[in-house]
């Protein structure tokens, strides 16, 4: 409620100010096809069309000698024509509605945004402030909280510091979404015992629940230094988790009880979703070696798992650690313009009851990026991971075409496979092929 008002009040804002002072920006709309290659099982639809509607804009309010007040309006629509597949068919999200005064070297931003900082390509531990759309888990999108962000931009030292009040929490896949378990087992950080998914299964999510005020009074704050040896920069955050706990509600039949207890899921399956607070640090290092880039990110969350009533949660999970080394490079072969990424990920999550995440996705993993330009209108863009402790592996190839100076053709392809028991071999069978025309004004 309250983001909404103040995204309300800065359209009121936008429009009064349209008229009076300099605007800059962009406008930016898409619709896709997406289809999975194989039929996918009820209730899940095999087609849909999936769009976006980004709209920026930049206003001037003043603009002195040594020191500038703006505002940056930038809303963000999209969504999906199946109902059920998402927990929000459509979702309007202030990216940006935020005020900035900035002087010679301090800025005050007060309003809407998305706090994203400098890290690793794709996979980035220093994402450590905001919230995601997980209701499409391959292609996720970041969600933007009201907060008070305060900065000093030095010549060889950044620092910044942000108070949200009120976090945007996250959203998950809806009850008919595929990227629910339809197959085979239910993935959980626990060997301890195992869960089979039943055939038609249905899902419906129990009321989320909230552990220690995770959404109230989040801050986070990032340190970046520029040396000789590389630029390093080290991240704070303490507030709502990216990720809330799936937590099945264990309404169940057993099959097996030696050597391993299993036991299968019984419809309606119910997950309740957990809401906690966690506190968090991360580090960046990123240097230039010859025509090398090198970046190399790390994290390490510890969730609060006793209240400030003493009370303990046995769902929140203890702690987890990932990191990503990387290396990056652009150059030019027979004319066509490459830049190259590769990494490696490593993942560390104890075991838990709770269902697995995209995170666990990226655990003793190799991945690869290379985009490849073909003069003015042809580009290719290929990517993917192989997890060595998993065996599974995603891949991802996509193809666009300048039809002109605004619009453009999209296609592609995306691929999962793994084991039956890894969680990309859950969903090994959604395979999706996209294709789609976008425009930028």
């Amino acid at each position: 409620m309250k983001i909404s008002l103040l995204f309300l009040i800065s359209i009121l804002v936008f429009s009064h100010a349209a008229h009076a002072f300099e605007l800059g920006g962009t406008t930016r709309l898409s619709f896709m096809e997406a289809r999975f290659i194989e039929a996918p099982p009820a209730p899940v639809q095999q087609d849909e069309i999936q769009f976006t509607l980004d709209h920026e804009r930049r206003i001037a309010l003043h603009d002195g000698e040594t020191s500038r007040l703006g505002f940056e309006f930038h809303p963000f629509l999209y969504g999906t024509t199946v109902e059920g597949t998402r927990e929000r068919q459509v979702v309007l999200d202030p990216r940006a509605g935020y005020f900035e005064w900035a002087g010679e070297t301090i800025w005050v931003r007060a309003g809407t945004m998305t706090l994203k900082w400098e890290g690793t390509d794709g996979l980035n531990p220093m994402e450590i402030a905001t919230q995601k759309d997980w209701s499409d888990p391959l292609n996720s999108q970041t969600r933007a909280s009201a907060a008070i962000a305060i900065g000093r931009s030095g010549e060889n030292v950044d620092i910044e510091a942000a108070f949200i009040p009120w976090q945007t929490r996250s959203l998950l896949p809806g009850e008919r979404s595929a990227w629910l378990p339809r197959r085979a087992t239910f993935p959980l950080r626990t060997d301890e015992f195992e869960l089979r998914v039943p055939n038609e299964v249905s899902y419906r999510y129990g009321e989320r629940e909230s552990f220690h005020d995770p959404r109230k009074r989040n801050a986070a704050a990032r340190v970046q230094l520029r040396t000789s040896y590389g630029d390093i920069a080290v991240g704070y955050y303490d507030g709502l988790a990216d990720t809330p706990a799936i937590v099945p509600t264990l309404d169940v039949v057993p099959i097996q009880v030696n050597p391993k207890q299993i036991f299968e899921l019984l419809n309606p399956v119910e997950l309740v979703p957990v809401d906690y607070r966690v506190r968090t640090v991360a580090g960046f290092y990123s240097k230039a070696i010859g025509p090398w880039i090198l970046r190399l990110a790390s994290r390490y969350d510890s969730p609060y798992r006793v209240d400030s009533e003493g009370r303990f949660n046995p769902d929140v999970p203890t702690w987890s650690q990932n990191s990503v080394l990387g290396l990056e490079r652009t150059f030019e072969f027979s004319k066509v313009m490459l830049t190259g990424v590769l990494q490696y990920a490593d993942v560390r999550v104890p075991e838990s009851n709770s269902l697995l995440s995209v995170r666990d996705l990226f655990d003793q993993a190799l991945l690869g990026g290379l985009r490849a330009t073909f003069g003015d209108d042809w580009t290719l863009f290929v990517s993917g991971f192989y997890s060595s402790k998993t065996k599974s592996a995603f891949e991802k190839v996509d193809l666009s075409y300048r039809l002109s100076e605004h619009w453009k053709l999209n296609g592609a392809v995306e691929l999962l496979d793994g084991p039956e028991d890894s969680l990309l071999g859950v969903y090994g069978r959604n395979d999706r092929a996209y294709v789609g025309v976008s425009a930028v004004y």
